[in-house]
């Protein structure tokens, strides 16, 4: 495992985190952390989306597709319930 993948699972800990390390979960791949702030409130709540880069590190097409997607508000609410093998959109 290199550096940059190593230090990725610390990152959480370090001072100016923007989240509080037990309010994140870690995706690796295509972004390292979602992260979830604020969610007992309805109108603070927030959505963080975070990757993690060191060295010359930089974002590969992938990582900016999302980020941009992101950053025009191309992001989806989508809710699934399964009843055997069948699963059904609940709300979109």
């Amino acid at each position: 495992m290199n550096w940059g993948k190593t230090i990725e699972h610390f990152v959480p800990f370090m001072t100016n985190f923007p989240v509080p390390p037990e309010d994140v979960v870690f995706l690796g791949m295509p972004i390292d952390y979602v992260g979830f702030t604020h969610t007992d409130s309805k109108t603070k709540c927030e959505v963080h989306f975070i990757e993690v880069k060191s060295g010359n590190a930089f974002l590969m097409g992938k990582q900016k597709n999302i980020k941009t997607a992101i950053q025009d508000g191309r992001v989806y609410w989508h809710e699934i319930a399964v009843a055997g093998n069948r699963a059904e959109i609940i709300e979109e």
